[in-house]
């Protein structure tokens, strides 16, 4: 799988200054090792206007791929889930109903969760294991 985005115009909730933006949905740490680094940094679906420095998370998910390490998060923001058709994406488990063809097993039951800051905490805590685990 390779890393997803793309870049809309978005208007500055403060001050209303239009720019572009980059929107990822999937950051892919194989083939885009800084991605990983951007994401740690807060870059990754931060918006921050370049006229007034009003900062703001985007509510957009993010699914996370390290396939060296076989981890896969997927982030949702927490407002999805009062959002009709949500659970449409879902087993009767909680697990995501895969939409790709013939993912690789560890892909098919991605570690949800619905605040960034556990998505990061996630990753750490799953390349430690991977490092020093049994």
């Amino acid at each position: 799988m390779m890393s997803d985005y793309e870049t809309i115009s978005m208007e500055c909730p403060e001050c209303k200054t239009k720019q572009d933006v980059t929107v990822w949905h999937k950051l892919d740490v194989r083939a885009d090792p800084a991605a990983r680094d951007a994401l740690f940094a807060w870059q990754i679906n931060v918006f921050t206007c370049s006229s007034c420095d009003f900062k703001a998370l985007l509510p957009v998910g993010l699914l996370y791929d390290d396939p060296n390490r076989r981890i896969a998060v997927q982030y949702y923001p927490v407002d999805a889930l009062g959002q009709e058709g949500f659970y449409s994406g879902f087993n009767k488990d909680g697990e995501p109903v895969s939409t790709e063809p013939n993912p690789e097993e560890y892909m098919k039951k991605p570690h949800i969760v619905f605040d960034m800051g556990e998505m990061l905490r996630y990753i750490v805590f799953r390349e430690v294991a991977f490092e020093k685990g049994k």
